[in-house]
């Protein structure tokens, strides 16, 4: 499930569930909440919760550069309730609005 810090191997399949739960990720990997809270924070940093929103915007940031896919819509299919709380928080870890991202992506190789 963990790679390096920072990094995922999970292939995370329910990402497209925005009832996705820490207890359902406990459940997942066979583990506690409390016990999946301090591995987590101990291998990677973060809380359990932190994890599976930072694997949703990446997977989103992602589709902003390689899909014409309207930001409701991968918001939707990332497992975000709304798309203002997804855009609210791929600003905060993107310094950007997703909007603003696809423009800035677009010219990239």
């Amino acid at each position: 499930m963990f790679g390096q810090r920072g990094q995922t191997c999970l292939a995370f399949p329910h990402i497209t569930d925005s009832e996705y739960s820490v207890d359902q990720l406990a459940s997942d990997v066979a583990m506690s909440r409390s016990k999946l809270y301090d591995k987590m924070r101990n291998m990677l940093g973060i809380s359990p919760a932190d994890f599976i929103r930072n694997v949703r915007l990446k997977r989103a940031a992602q589709m902003l550069a390689d899909t014409s896919l309207s930001v409701a819509e991968i918001s939707e299919r990332v497992g975000f309730a709304t798309a203002r709380n997804f855009s609210q928080q791929f600003k905060k870890m993107f310094g950007l609005l997703p909007s603003e991202y696809r423009s800035s992506s677009s010219g990239r190789c």
